[in-house]
């Protein structure tokens, strides 16, 4: 168990940034998920419903990723321009 609790807490204080954009491509994972089931079913309000998270999704996953990542490089490049 503390092999996983070191992986977790490795991705988040990474300087990659992968762990906080996967919340968004998880969420927009879901909504294709549902859009599917929606159209095997024939189920509109479940296929308008997957879309929807879907789309919310992929947004969310660009707005964490651009304030996971892009954000703190140029803030520390901004930094360092200054000095």
């Amino acid at each position: 168990m503390d092999r996983i609790g070191s992986l977790v807490s490795g991705l988040h204080s990474n300087e990659e940034g992968h762990a906080l954009p996967a919340v968004g491509a998880l969420i927009a994972g879901i909504g294709i998920v549902l859009l599917g089931f929606g159209a095997a079913n024939a189920n509109d309000a479940l296929c308008i419903a997957g879309g929807f998270i879907g789309g919310l999704g992929v947004i969310a996953a660009a707005l964490l990723n651009h304030r996971g990542v892009d954000y703190e490089l140029y803030d520390r490049i901004g930094k360092l321009e200054n000095k």
